[in-house]
Formats: C-alpha cells, sequence, structure tokens
C-alpha cells in the first residue's frame, strides 16, 4: 500500500510540473534598443565619436553589451553613411535601429591659388586663385568662385562625394566668352584630407571652339 501511495505521489508531482511548464509564458518580446543622439554630423578628417547606445530585455535584463554595429564611417570621405545597431535575447528576440553619419565638406571652403593647363580655343597655362564656399542647402555642394580664371562673376557648382569632385554641365553668368562648363568624364576632380586637388573640366563656348582644362590647387587657407 505504501508502495502504491509513494507512486501516486510521484505521479501527481511529474502532472504538476508539466502543467506548471505548460502554462510558463513563451517569451516574444523584443530586447528594447535606444541610441543616444540620433543621426550625427561631422567635417572631414574630424573623428566621429559613438553617441552611445543601451538596450535590456524583460527576461534577460541589461543586453547593451551584446549589441552588434555593422558599418563604418571614413572621415576622409564625404558621404552619409548608415550605421545598423542589432541586439537578440536569448529566445531569440531581436531588435534593429539605425543611425545616419554624415561627412560633410564645409572643411574645403578658403581659398586656393590654382595652376590651369588649357589645351583648344585659349591654350595656355593661367595662374590664378579661387574662393571655395560651402552650399548653405547641401552638405556635398560647393560653389568656386572666379573658377577657370573666368572672372570673381563666375561662380561653378560641384558635388562632392567620398574624395572626388563632380562638375555637373552648367552656364555660369559673368563669362566674356560665354559657354558650357561640364567636368570631365574621367573624374571631374579629387580632393585629399580637406583640400582640393585638382579639377578636370571642358568649356564649349557658344561663339565657337571648346578648352580642356586641368586645375592644380595648392596654397589652401
Amino acid at each position: 500500500m505504501k508502495k502504491k501511495s509513494l507512486i501516486l505521489a510521484g505521479l501527481i508531482l511529474t502532472a504538476g510540473s508539466l502543467f506548471l511548464s505548460s502554462c510558463k509564458k513563451e517569451d516574444t518580446t523584443a530586447p528594447v534598443l535606444t541610441l543616444t543622439g540620433g543621426d550625427v554630423t561631422i567635417d572631414l578628417m574630424d573623428p566621429f565619436n559613438e553617441p552611445g547606445f543601451t538596450a535590456s530585455d524583460d527576461e534577460d535584463g541589461d543586453l547593451s553589451a551584446s549589441v552588434t554595429v555593422s558599418g563604418s564611417v571614413s572621415n576622409a570621405d564625404v558621404a552619409q553613411t548608415v550605421l545598423t545597431y542589432t541586439v537578440s535575447d536569448a529566445a531569440g528576440n531581436s531588435s534593429t535601429a539605425t543611425r545616419t553619419v554624415t561627412v560633410r565638406s564645409n572643411k574645403l571652403a578658403g581659398t586656393y591659388n590654382v595652376s590651369s593647363a588649357v589645351t583648344g580655343k585659349y591654350a595656355g597655362t593661367y595662374n590664378f586663385s579661387v574662393t571655395v564656399t560651402q552650399s548653405s542647402t547641401a552638405y556635398n555642394k560647393v560653389l568656386i568662385a572666379n573658377f577657370g580664371g573666368l572672372g570673381t562673376a563666375v561662380i561653378v557648382n560641384a558635388t562632392v562625394s567620398g574624395k572626388n569632385i563632380s562638375i555637373a554641365s552648367q552656364q555660369p553668368t559673368g563669362m566674356q566668352d560665354p559657354g558650357t562648363i561640364a567636368g570631365q568624364t574621367a573624374g571631374a576632380g579629387v580632393i585629399s584630407g580637406i583640400n582640393i586637388v585638382d579639377n578636370k573640366y571642358t568649356i564649349v563656348y557658344q561663339s565657337s571652339g571648346s578648352d580642356s582644362c586641368v586645375d592644380t590647387y595648392s596654397n589652401h587657407q
């Protein structure tokens, strides 16, 4: 009789354990991932300092140390980079957040001495200075005044992407011999650090003829 009682008690305990296990709530809640500071904007060659992040889970607690970050920021390139932050809990629930880091071209602004090698209608070598200003509306656009040594009123818009400068086809006002200026397809220009290195472009004149120009920039101030 005693033996039967022990077996019955064992069965009751096992059934109770199974009942409690089946009633345990399944973890379907993803961790809470929070980025500090939101999106970030820096200037060329300035360091990117991660503002930070936290992650917590209702079952696993603090998971901040388990957050992984994909993507990397190059402060030598004018660009927008999206960093992706991901964290998972023990049950496999995951959360993701993103941060956009913008490296802008502001530090390219200033004055430069330029030596221009021209072949074509006005062939020769010319020396002059230009003034570069940052666009007030875009992180990656600059305005170059006295472009090509064509006069201080001649302002060309240029776009900086990574370490390259592109010049879209345009007809700036103020040219004595009006024409269309456009960057050469094989790379209009290059930057290094916070300096413009060169610009390569063509000028097609409305009167007649054209020039192919290579401008070398130096003495950035």
